[in-house]
């Protein structure tokens, strides 16, 4: 059955500007690299992370550690999370000690991080019970365009809310699409990685075709990024399979599993089969189980080179 786009909606707010309280919620590898693009803005900033070593090296002019999420909402015109999956999200957002409880009426509520449907339909609700402003703007990009303020956004919310947040989102994003109300972001945003994660698997199980066919790795690889159909992902991971060097982490390869497993399950509750995307899901799952997880998604070249041997 065809979702329902509807998703809760607060009146506008006062646009935000250079000087105002931006609380970040998260100090992973992206939202490390999007704080200092915040405080070049002008904004001042609090801060909260649930590993308070991560904050250490984050410290700054017009910056304030916090030890709990509702001490750095305290006082905030908005909050911004960018943190792992869904438990981590309700840990920042929810209870006493939770930013929902600290921050204060009228303030944006910014989710940048890529979570399932059910807990951002959970989520929003509840800051519109707060008098809070959601909206849902997960971020793509790799960790080099989160540390060149050149992310792209996908946000879910009113226009008015979006116009008011884009001093804040212009700081470390290229581009903002807004694909609806509250919850189209999160939607878009699972449609994108099911899409990456499906096309990065089948690129792993072409190199391991080629190699297993005794062609020249290195020549499969310059066509492929010059002509192949999967070009991008070719030329952005490619080299870092055929050398099997997965150090350099631009999306670790557990985060890109969990969206796939977010995916499938929001397409199946959607009454949609995706037997390719749900294969590519599985494939990524071997792969975290067999320890790759906090390596580049690149990594799942691993277990396909690994398959039928």
């Amino acid at each position: 059955m065809p979702h329902d786009p509807s998703g809760p909606e607060t009146g506008p707010a006062l646009p935000l500007a250079p000087g105002d309280v931006v609380t970040v919620l998260g100090a992973g590898l992206m939202a490390s690299r999007i704080i200092p693009h915040i405080r070049r803005a002008g904004f001042r900033i609090r801060l909260h992370n649930r590993t308070r070593a991560r904050l250490e090296g984050l410290a700054g002019p017009g910056t304030t550690l916090c030890a709990t999420p509702r001490e750095a909402a305290r006082g905030a015109r908005a909050v911004v999370s960018m943190v792992t999956d869904d438990e981590a999200s309700r840990s920042v957002w929810l209870g006493a000690d939770g930013a929902l409880a600290g921050a204060p009426p009228g303030a944006l509520a910014v989710e940048c991080s890529t979570l399932s449907e059910p807990w951002t339909t959970a989520w929003a609700a509840a800051c519109v019970e707060r008098s809070l402003a959601p909206l849902d703007a997960p971020v793509t990009g790799s960790t080099a365009r989160a540390s060149d303020g050149t992310l792209v956004m996908f946000a879910g919310g009113s226009p008015d809310t979006i116009e008011s947040a884009r001093p804040l989102l212009s700081a470390f994003t290229e581009q903002v699409f807004r694909l609806g109300p509250t919850g189209a972001g999160g939607r878009f945003k699972l449609v994108n990685n099911m899409l990456a994660g499906s096309i990065l698997v089948a690129l792993g199980e072409a190199f391991a075709m080629a190699e297993r066919l005794g062609l020249d790795p290195a020549q499969a690889l310059e066509i492929l990024s010059e002509f192949g159909w999967a070009g991008g992902v070719a030329s952005g991971k490619g080299r870092a399979m055929l050398d099997d060097d997965h150090t350099d982490v631009g999306c670790r390869l557990a985060l890109m599993a969990k969206d796939l497993g977010y995916a499938t399950s929001l397409a199946r509750r959607s009454g949609l089969s995706l037997p390719l995307a749900s294969a590519a899901g599985g494939r990524l799952a071997e792969a975290v189980s067999a320890g790759l997880g906090d390596l580049d998604m690149s990594a799942v070249s691993r277990v396909c080179r690994e398959a039928g041997r």
